[in-house]
């Protein structure tokens, strides 16, 4: 299992939840859902020492959720780094790109698992994960 699946899953049990609000707040992250460019859906930054988890308001509930589940992932995996999530480049997904949806995924799936037979993807949508296309 790599780093990121297996931090996901260690943070939801130590918090006994896979809510990444209710986890940032207990970090003491602070999330804060703002008016950004549609190409950002949301970024990490540290202020004076306060790290913060900034969501596009333009994302629906559940998008908005994967995305701060994102974020948080990158905040934990990634302590010492800012990063944008932007949608539609060109270029590749980097690796810390690549963790943080993985830590997104773990997270977010702690404490599901699919139906006998259930597909990935209607997994996936039933408990709030975007699958491809969306992501």
């Amino acid at each position: 299992m790599s780093r990121a699946r297996e931090t996901a899953r260690a943070i939801a049990r130590k918090f006994a939840t896979d809510n990444p609000y209710q986890v940032a707040e207990q970090l003491e992250f602070k999330v804060k859902i703002k008016d950004l460019p549609s190409s950002v859906r949301g970024f990490t930054t540290a202020i004076f020492g306060i790290r913060f988890l900034v969501i596009n308001n333009a994302l629906d509930a559940t998008f908005a959720k994967f995305v701060c589940a994102h974020e948080l992932g990158h905040a934990i995996l990634h302590p010492d780094c800012d990063y944008f999530e932007i949608k539609d480049t060109l270029f590749p997904i980097g690796k810390y790109e690549r963790e943080a949806e993985e830590f997104a995924i773990s997270f977010l799936s702690s404490f599901s698992a699919p139906e006998y037979g259930e597909p990935l993807e209607r997994f996936y949508r039933r408990i709030g994960i975007p699958v491809a296309g969306g992501i």
